[in-house]
């Protein structure tokens, strides 16, 4: 009988097991790395997990410290936030001291601000944003300063039931229908920005690929955003939350290729100034990666990204 190549690298991991257990043999990392390269690493913890539980083995793992296999970026671990901070209002309360001495502690980080009502967000434009741009009280945000408990503890029940609320719309009426837009305004915008420069972060921030010209993605909202942070923070931007998943999430179809246009308008958005030259773009932000569509989908995304403006990129995966 022919083995497939499946097969064949699961005989591999079960002889390297059996002969971990019967002769006591220590496993270095690049051995089992060349017997389970092709495993992701969930599939190899829980075949190790069930192997433990059913026949008592015991595994010894020495780290080779001396071969490195990756570089971690200098930005990491990251952390992640929807847009529920400006939703339900936490914003507010990025200058408290607790909060910003926890993410001075976190250390060097990208916050990245997105998810699903990233696609039902819209920067609104004030006649304050020329006075915002030079506000005393931006220049002393990183004093930050003791919140009001009572204060934020009533605030706390209110956008947990705001919360409560919308998954009970989701259970009831299903996704489409929970979702509610999300605005937020410069002042906003600001709190967020200054929070990541006190802290010592990085903003990678989601944009809404559902603003639609038919086929085409209108930036028009995006270029507003941008021309306003220009020369003022240094942003990465994504484009886009799991457009793959867009028809059962928010029963609209765009198809790879109108993503990959789209990252296509935005690089030559930021083209424009020599601001963004440092900045990334992240994307196409993809899930259910390890399904043959999603696959599929970004191949053909990517396929249409035009390498004259795609100078620095990220691809993300969830």
């Amino acid at each position: 009988m022919k083995l497939s190549s499946m097969q064949r690298h699961v005989a591999k991991l079960i002889s390297c097991v059996q002969t971990a257990c019967q002769y006591n043999i220590v496993i270095v990392s690049k051995q089992l790395e060349q017997r389970t390269m092709k495993f992701k690493r969930k599939v190899l913890l829980t075949f190790i997990l069930v192997l433990q539980t059913c026949i008592g083995l015991k595994l010894q793992l020495q780290i080779d410290v001396d071969d490195v296999i990756h570089t971690v970026d200098p930005y990491s671990p990251s952390v992640a936030m929807g847009l529920g901070i400006f939703e339900r209002r936490w914003v507010d309360y990025f200058k408290d001291a607790k909060f910003m001495a926890l993410a001075r502690g976190l250390g060097a980080s990208y916050l990245r601000v997105g998810g699903t009502k990233a696609d039902v967000t819209t920067f609104i434009t004030e006649a304050t944003t020329a006075r915002l741009r030079n506000s005393a009280w931006n220049l002393t945000f990183c004093s930050s300063a003791q919140r009001d408990d009572h204060s934020f503890q009533r605030h706390k029940v209110w956008a947990d039931q705001q919360l409560l609320l919308y998954d009970l719309r989701k259970q009831q009426h299903g996704l489409q229908r929970a979702i509610v837009p999300v605005s937020f305004n410069a002042s906003d915008w600001e709190k967020l920005n200054e929070f990541c420069s006190c802290a010592g972060w990085k903003l990678i921030f989601d944009l809404n690929l559902l603003k639609r010209n038919g086929s085409r993605w209108n930036y028009t909202n995006a270029q507003q955003l941008i021309k306003f942070t220009e020369n003022r923070y240094h942003v990465n931007w994504e484009l886009g939350n799991e457009p793959n998943s867009y028809k059962h999430k928010m029963g609209l179809y765009i198809s790879p290729e109108q993503v990959g246009e789209g990252f296509n308008q935005l690089r030559k958005l930021l083209q424009a100034s020599p601001w963004w030259e440092s900045s990334i773009i992240v994307g196409p932000d993809i899930n259910r990666v390890g399904k043959f569509s999603a696959g599929n989908y970004l191949t053909r995304s990517i396929r249409n990204i035009s390498l004259k403006y795609w100078l620095k990129v990220i691809f993300f995966l969830v």
